[in-house]
């Protein structure tokens, strides 16, 4: 994958030994997550997004994180019945995710 063909910013994360695979990072303060249909579709579906939830709001210690492959979330992608690129991912959706950063190995 080039990275200079995509239009949102991504992060390169080396994980233990392996090796470096980008990965888009979406942060809220409360949830949903609001994401481009492009996330779920093409070359991008294999992309690994991390999903971070920092509650601040409610006194939360520390931000949550949620690391999962796009395509493991294509069919909770939400959008409102409009012609707009944007929908949204939900917290139920992302829960059983949480902390799991094996799969950036």
């Amino acid at each position: 994958m080039q990275l200079s063909d995509r239009k949102e910013h991504l992060l390169l994360v080396q994980a233990g030994g392996s090796a470096p695979k980008p990965v888009q990072v979406k942060t809220v303060h409360s949830t949903p997550w609001y994401v481009r249909r492009a996330s779920f579709v093409g070359s991008a579906v294999d992309q690994v997004t991390v999903y971070v939830l920092l509650e601040l709001e409610r006194g939360t210690r520390s931000p949550r994180f949620f690391v999962v492959k796009n395509s493991d979330l294509a069919a909770q992608f939400r959008q409102p019945p409009t012609s707009n690129p944007i929908g949204f991912i939900d917290a139920q959706s992302v829960e059983q995710y949480e902390d799991n950063w094996e799969i950036l190995r």
